[in-house]
């Protein structure tokens, strides 16, 4: 539908224009790179494959958790649209949805390319494993963002922010 293509390149532009977040997805493909080579036995086993996805997907695991974070102050025009909260929530977890898979098969492309192809069994389990773990992820995280929203400021994204108790301690 137009309005789920509408809100799917709205998240586009969101991580297309904040360079941390970009790097945070491009950042574990590139240590996939470097390190799935080098791991010796343990990359002859097949394993390097589950311990790169598992890897690569950390990042995205953590914005799919808080899927209205990024629209911070924005997040009330949500409520105010005339769509239903309903499709931009459906639009928002295709969107993690479509990062991961592409992460997952960039991942399988970087394995096969530094060492050797993962055998059959562990990259079917393993894709098996990123769906259930983003299909729980996607459910707890819309619930929570829903119920106890957190803003997110992607210009302090990549610094580490103090929780409001600690701050309420200062004082």
């Amino acid at each position: 539908s137009p309005v789920l293509a509408a809100l799917f390149e709205k998240e586009w532009l969101y991580v297309r224009r904040n360079p941390a977040q970009f790097y945070g997805l491009i950042a574990p493909l590139a240590m996939v790179f470097l390190f799935a080579g080098r791991l010796g036995s343990f990359a002859r086993t097949g394993f390097i494959f589950p311990a790169a996805v598992a890897y690569s997907v950390l990042g995205i695991a953590a914005l799919a958790y808080n899927v209205l974070g990024l629209d911070a102050n924005g997040v009330q025009f949500y409520f105010m649209a005339p769509i239903s909260i309903r499709s931009v929530m459906l639009a928002k977890n295709l969107f993690s949805f479509s990062i991961t898979a592409l992460q997952l098969a960039l991942v399988y492309a970087v394995v096969t390319f530094t060492s050797q192809p993962p055998p059959i069994l562990i990259a079917i389990s393993t894709v098996c494993w990123v769906v259930f773990a983003c299909l729980v992820n996607a459910t707890v995280g819309n619930m929570r963002s829903i119920i106890a929203p957190k803003k997110i400021d992607p210009s302090k994204i990549s610094r580490k922010q103090a929780s409001q108790l600690s701050a309420m301690m200062c004082i």
